[in-house]
C-alpha cells in the first residue's frame, strides 16, 4: 500500500513521547518537549508538552512551516 505525502506527515502522539520543535531563525536551538497528554480520542492537536529548558507547560497545535 502505497502513503501520499499528506500521510507521512501526520502525527500519532501518545503519552510520554518526544516533541521537538526546530527552530525559525539559523541560530535558534530546537525546543524538546515530553508530550504529557493527548485529550482528543483521535489523536488531533492541540497537545499537553511539558517543555524542557524552561519547564513550562504549554498546549501546542503543531503545523507546517515553510521551508
Amino acid at each position: 500500500m502505497s502513503r501520499s505525502a499528506e500521510e507521512d506527515w501526520i502525527m500519532h502522539p501518545e503519552p510520554g513521547n518526544w516533541l521537538i520543535v526546530e527552530g525559525s531563525q539559523i541560530d535558534d536551538t530546537p525546543r524538546c518537549g515530553l508530550i504529557e497528554e493527548v485529550p482528543s480520542a483521535h489523536g488531533s492537536p492541540p497537545y499537553l508538552v511539558h517543555w524542557t529548558g524552561k519547564g513550562h507547560r504549554a498546549l501546542i497545535s503543531p503545523g507546517r512551516t515553510p521551508m
